[in-house]
Parts: structure tokens; sequence; C-alpha cells
């Protein structure tokens, strides 16, 4: 869904991926305005509606400083998701006002239990290596 902005030069998109029935991406570029963050609401929203409980969001690309509701959308977006046992991680954070990322090793756990198959077993490929 591109957005042109024309007083500030630099276009805006909002990209949403489902990847499976519980797990999502949202990818924020260019200027994330007051319009942005309501389109953002409405497919986070509906995202959680419909059983998402695992949800990257990628702000690397943003351009400029964020709203101030921005914050307020992702402390919401963490605390809904972790009440039913899912996880957000919110890239492109770091030194943003947004909601704090989770310790690692809590994240870590998490990514290896959604990897799990059926039986429960953890597969081979989502054990996590070291570099």
């Amino acid at each position: 869904m591109p957005l042109n902005d024309p007083g500030r030069g630099c276009p805006s998109s909002v990209r949403f991926v489902a990847t499976g029935l519980r797990d999502a991406m949202l990818t924020v570029t260019g200027n994330l305005d007051d319009a942005l963050v309501e389109r953002c609401i409405v497919l986070l929203q509906a995202a959680c509606g419909t059983g998402v409980r695992h949800m990257i969001v990628d702000i690397s690309a943003v351009a400029g400083s964020l709203p101030a509701r921005w914050a307020e959308v992702l402390k919401a977006l963490r605390r809904d998701l972790e009440a039913g046992g899912g996880w957000l991680i919110v890239d492109g954070a770091a030194g943003r006002v947004v909601a704090p990322e989770p310790d690692l090793t809590v994240l870590f756990d998490a990514y290896r239990r959604t990897r799990a198959d059926q039986s429960g077993r953890v597969r081979s490929d989502a054990l996590l290596q070291p570099a």
C-alpha cells in the first residue's frame, strides 16, 4: 500500500505478510505519519483478531522520528500478544522510544516452541546454532 508524501519527498509503504496461521510480519518504510499509524493499527488489530500470536514489526526503514502514538500502539500490541502466549519483535527500534524488547533468551525459547512439530519435539532445523 504505497502512500506518497509529496511534502517530505519520501514515499511511505506498509507491507503485511502472514507466514502461517499464527505468524506475521509488518514492514513499514518511509515517513510514519498519523495516517500511516492508523493504517498499521487496522492491520495489526485484524491480524490479532484472526489468531496471529507471533508478530515481527520492522521499522528499520522508517525515516525521521516516530509519532508518539506509535509507542503506545506497540506497547498495547505486545501486551495483547503476550497475554495470549505470543510475542512481538520490533526490528529497527534501537535508539527510538518504542515498546521495550524482551530478553533475547525469551525470544529464542519462544521461537523454538513455535517451530516444534505436532509431537512436541523441536525440529533440528529450528535449533539455533552459535555462529
